[in-house]
């Protein structure tokens, strides 16, 4: 059956390419799937007698004809061949016969007196060669391998007959290898492939499969090829090439000879081979029979291309690792799995092919440390494993029109990748993903208006040190459905040069040092900015958060040397400690509302900068701008309602102070020491309950009256430059010392009404100017010093 399944195939191929019928047409005749004939033609299958008769039907002939070889279709040297080897015709058909039947014997014609190759057998040696190995030789030899590679291959006949070596003296230049006809355990195959240069094929000789082959039977009619024997008397040129084939020629229990095919190779293959044996390796042939290739195989061989037949549909972890000469390669187009590190440190791997092939993650490390990659075309990839690129430092391009995730350090180091394309269902971009890619200039992300699409994670450091990239091409954002950039995400991205935020989250660091950075606009939903997330963005100008805003961490805008203005739309909750140390441009303060919860009394405090501050709402607090010296302006909005101790002290260059409706309390030292004051303290807002203890003192405020129910305590204006003070009877009260020591004092107005002077209410008043007090009949009682 074995040599009768290659005589069947070369007359199906033989009358259907003279009929010129395709197999698809010839499928539609006879009611059968093209992927049937095609294992018919290559003689992977027999075809059963209903198919025999359809196809003898199909093509005018008889079921005897498609059964028996013929002399037209052979060549003189076949021919002759055959006529000399007849006798084999007649004993091919034993091999299924019932083990109780008698099989007449048959000599073993001289071809084959030289002992073949052995083949150790779960480490026993097939030393006797029985009939069908030499049936099964003869088989391939005579028939399969001249046949097929005339028919079965593209252009069949016009293969050019020269061997690399022979061509014309050009680089070739092709691609993928094809194996027309598998080599056997008895005799070469033959591999070719198209030049565009020789405007041929260039064909070459595979070398008969590698003896001492170990093997497990699976038991089922195909086995697992598990290592190569090798001794003492092996040196390593004697596995330059190791060659698998495709059937196992092997003996059952009962002597009965039967072929095993082979079906996969095993985990650790080389495993046996010490250093130098496994480096040796230059050439690895896989026959088609091969749907797998186990974890760590060909690890750390010397090969520099392999071809992978179509059938592999998984290759093992690290399966390829360490192949440091490997240039190129095609994956299957049925392939399913690709282990973690399948080709970990190929570094002269050029080129990966993937188009067609099934694959739909790149599992971790798998081409990590390929530092020759140019190319890897996935079309079908919607996860990038952990590692599976990093440091691929001359990879230009993905097609990343698919992804879904990028996991950990995917591309880290890829210092040669331009533009991405991140598509709409993206949902994860990892931690480190592509950190490094100094040569990124531009990243996209497609717009996804679907509200119930996935959240998008940006994690820590995704984007670090990607000093080229310059803009989030085209609209500068962000997308909203990114709920957090991670930590250190864009940091170091020196070229980066305006970003739109719609991001609840900006992580601690996610955008420190990006230099170029002129702008950045928050959107509504941004409500917290992490620790030092712009640090040493020394471009920034204007900062203004959204009124959605909650938390500014401590050191979030530290070192925005060009920063001029911030405006905070909202109540915001939080400002952390040394938000804009080192700001040393920041001028403008627009602040819709000031927390006590925060570290306001400490953010603002002794800047140098500060020239103007507008507080729209809520409290100012303690100490909020205390020694601001350049501070010159300062606008307090009809929704304060309390101005904190120290507020404005020591606010030396302070000139203008306007107070609007709505303040209840002007705290203790509120404006201390504001010398430069310019200030009418008159018509203060009748909401005023009160004045804290020198509140105004040392300032420069010139008139005070008020019709406020108010209590002014001690030295409220205590050395102030208060030249005119009115005392109403409206129930204003005073303390102590309240105008004590203003010597530029030329006016004071007791109004009718006023029951009484305070204890050392003006005393120290010692201006010549004020020559006389006219008191109201209502005053009856003049306290002590007053």
């Amino acid at each position: 059956m074995h040599v009768l399944k290659f005589i069947v195939a070369n007359n199906i191929l033989r009358l259907r390419t003279d009929a010129e019928m395709s197999r698809t047409e010839l499928g539609e005749k006879i009611s059968y799937t093209e992927d049937y004939i095609l294992r018919w033609e290559r003689a992977e299958e027999m075809p059963d007698d209903d198919a025999i008769a359809a196809l003898a039907e199909a093509f005018g002939v008889t079921a005897d004809y498609l059964l028996n070889p013929h002399d037209e279709w052979v060549s003189k040297e076949e021919k002759e061949y055959l006529e000399n080897t007849a006798t084999l015709a007649p004993a091919a058909e034993t091999k299924n016969l019932r083990a109780e039947e008698e099989v007449p014997p048959v000599e073993e014609p001289e071809y084959f007196a030289e002992e073949a190759p052995k083949i150790n057998a779960n480490n026993n040696q097939n030393n006797n060669k029985k009939l069908w190995k030499n049936i099964a030789a003869w088989a391939l030899a005579v028939l399969a391998v001249p046949f097929l590679l005339t028919y079965l291959i593209p252009g069949g006949g016009c293969a050019s007959e020269t061997t690399p070596e022979d061509t014309p003296a050009h680089v070739h230049e092709y691609g993928r290898w094809m194996i027309v006809s598998s080599p056997t355990q008895y005799s070469d195959g033959e591999m070719r492939n198209y030049c565009y240069n020789c405007d041929d094929y260039v064909v070459r000789p595979l070398p008969a499969s590698t003896p001492g082959l170990f093997f497990e039977d699976l038991g089922d009619g195909t086995c697992i090829v598990t290592g190569v024997g090798h001794g003492p008397e092996n040196s390593p040129s004697d596995f330059n090439t190791i060659v698998i084939p495709p059937y196992i020629a092997e003996t059952d229990s009962e002597g009965n000879a039967r072929d095993l095919r082979v079906v996969a190779i095993g985990e650790d293959f080389l495993g046996s081979f010490g250093d130098e044996l496994r480096a040796s390796v230059q050439e690895i042939v896989i026959p088609d029979t091969v749907t797998s290739i186990g974890g760590y195989a060909f690890y750390g061989t010397n090969i520099s291309s392999i071809t992978l037949p179509d059938g592999i549909v998984s290759i093992g972890d690290y399966a390829f690792a360490g192949c440091e000469s490997l240039d190129e390669i095609y994956l299957p187009k049925n392939l399913q799995n690709l282990g973690t590190g399948a080709f970990d440190g190929c570094t002269s791997l050029r080129s990966v092919y993937a188009q067609e092939s099934t694959v739909w993650k790149v599992e971790p490390f798998t081409f990590r440390d390929c530092v020759s990659l140019e190319y890897a075309e996935f079309s079908g990839i919607t996860v990038v494993g952990e590692s599976a690129f990093e440091n691929c430092v001359n990879l230009k391009t993905i097609n990343t029109e698919r992804f879904y995730s990028i996991e950990k350090a995917a591309f880290k180091g890829c210092t040669s990748i331009g533009y991405i394309v991140f598509p709409k269902n993206i949902h994860y971009i990892g931690e480190s993903a592509f950190e490094g890619c100094s040569s990124l200039l531009m990243i996209e992300f497609t717009e996804n208006n679907d509200e119930s699409a996935d959240w998008l994670s940006i994690d820590r450091y995704a984007f670090k040190d990607c000093t080229a990239l310059a803009k989030i091409w085209n609209t500068y954002e962000i997308p909203a459905r990114v709920e957090c950039i991670g930590e250190y995400a864009f940091a170091g991205c020196t070229a980066l040069e305006f970003i739109k935020i719609q991001s609840k989250e900006v992580g601690a660091y996610a955008f420190s040092g990006c230099r170029e950075m002129y702008g950045v606009e928050f959107g509504a939903g941004t409500m917290y900015v992490g620790e030092y997330a712009f640090e040493d963005c020394s471009s920034i100008v204007q900062i203004i958060l959204p009124s959605g805003m909650k938390r500014v961490e401590e050191g979030a805008f530290r070192n925005c040397t060009a920063l001029e203005s911030f405006c905070v739309n909202g109540s915001l909750e939080f400002i952390g400690q040394e938000v804009f140390k080192g700001c040393e441009n920041l001028a403008t303060l627009d602040i819709y509302e000031m927390s006590e919860g925060g570290y306001y009394h400490e953010v603002f405090r002794g800047s140098e900068t500060i020239t103007s501050v507008a507080v729209r709402t809520g409290n100012i607090p303690k100490n909020a701008f205390e020694n601001c010296t350049s501070l010159k302006s300062a606008v307090i909005g009809d929704g304060v309602s309390i101005i904190g101790e120290y507020a404005f002290a020591g606010c030396t260059e302070l000139v203008s102070v306007s107070l609007h409706g709505g303040l209840t309390r002007i705290n203790s030292y509120a404006f201390y020491e504001c010398r430069a004051l310019d200030m009418v303290m008159s018509g203060l807002p009748t909401s005023l309950t009160y004045i804290g203890k020198y509140a105004f003192a040392r300032s420069g405020v010139t008139d005070f009256s008020t019709e406020a129910k108010a209590y002014v305590d001690d030295y409220a204006f205590f050395e102030s430059a208060l030249k005119s003070v009115t005392v109403s009877c409206d129930g204003t009260k005073f303390g102590k010392y309240v105008f004590a020591n203003c010597y530029d004092l030329s006016s004071i107005t007791v109004e009718q009404g006023v029951t009484s002077i305070g204890m050392y209410m003006f005393s120290g008043c010692e201006n010549y100017n004020l020559t006389s007090i006219e008191l109201p009949e209502s005053v009856t009682s003049i306290y002590a010093g007053a």
